[in-house]
């Protein structure tokens, strides 16, 4: 992972081939002393777990994809549960058919490239386990 540019808030970063995103990420954040940021990603991919949440049961079903992916978009926020970083993301991808497929990310190793632009906040994005939905909210 390489830091590109920044300022005060913003980083622009690249994760080259074979880097997980959401690892990555969060070693950035806890190197840097980021407690709360919102971002975006382009790239592509090699392999992605997304899932759906399936809320009857509180409890995601996860679809594994290992294939040449583009990213075509991921929006996601870096927070904390127990003091430790958390990312939410999801994310929509495109096959060589151009056929998309989106869900909530739960891993992603990178293809070749993949450009992240985060933006830190102030204080910290806490999360907490919600009862009612089986889900850690924002709180």
């Amino acid at each position: 992972m390489k830091t590109i540019a920044h300022d005060e808030k913003r980083y622009m970063i690249r994760l080259d081939a074979g880097e997980e995103l959401f690892s990555s990420l969060i070693s950035f954040a806890e190197d840097s002393g980021i407690r709360s940021a919102s971002f975006t990603a382009i790239g592509t991919a090699q392999e992605v777990i997304l899932s759906w949440y399936n809320l009857a049961k509180k409890q995601y079903e996860d679809t594994a994809i290992a294939d040449n992916l583009e990213i075509l978009g991921i929006t996601g926020n870096l927070g904390l549960l127990d003091g430790k970083p958390i990312i939410h993301a999801h994310g929509t991808f495109g096959d060589r058919g151009l056929s998309a497929k989106g869900g909530h990310i739960k891993k992603l190793v990178v293809l070749a490239t993949c450009e992240v632009s985060l933006i830190r906040s102030e204080g910290a994005f806490e999360r907490k386990p919600d009862e009612a939905t089986g889900l850690n909210l924002l709180i």
